[in-house]
């Protein structure tokens, strides 16, 4: 079990959370978000029970993984401002589209254990699909992990990464 915080708490990150917990597979104190909106970290804490704040540098210090759900014209400056605390065992989640692992890896550039993954729609109520993608750092078992986290709102496939435009423009 790892403790998984999220960077940016909007409505896909909100039904992963919400999957997790129903399935039982962490508890709210295994789960935290940092998100800039005052009433999006209000409504996580009371519909989930969990930990919210406004500074993601606290989120990346007490995370193994972290989800990357914020929109991507804030990629570059989250990552610039996460970048330094991470470590290379922490695993990053990215549900953005338009980023590759090549360009997830440079902007993070210490060899971490990167997880491209493309949600849909129907995860919002637990029928999803999603495709998943890894960079070469992520252990087959931290894999499983994390398809055992997306799996709660719905099935996982694991596809290789010139297959993500297609699951995302599908």
């Amino acid at each position: 079990m790892k403790k998984i915080g999220f960077i940016g708490c909007g409505n896909m990150a909100s039904a992963i959370i919400a999957g997790i917990l129903s399935a039982g597979v962490l508890q709210p104190e295994d789960i935290s978000a940092a998100e800039i909106v005052e009433a999006a970290r209000t409504n996580a804490e009371r519909r989930f029970g969990i930990e919210t704040t406004d500074d993601n540098k606290k989120i990346a210090m007490d995370s193994e993984i972290i989800v990357l759900s914020i929109k991507p014209q804030f990629y570059l400056d989250v990552v610039e401002e996460i970048r330094p605390i991470i470590s290379r065992d922490t695993i990053i989640l990215s549900i953005a589209p338009g980023f590759s692992l090549d360009k997830l890896a440079g902007m993070f550039s210490k060899g971490q254990k990167i997880v491209r993954a493309m949600p849909n729609t129907p995860a919002l109520i637990g029928e999803g699909m999603t495709a998943v993608c890894t960079n070469r750092s992520v252990t087959s078992e931290e894999l499983a992990w994390v398809k055992t986290l997306l799996g709660c709102c719905g099935k996982v496939e694991v596809v290789k990464e010139y297959m993500m435009d297609a699951v995302v423009c599908g």
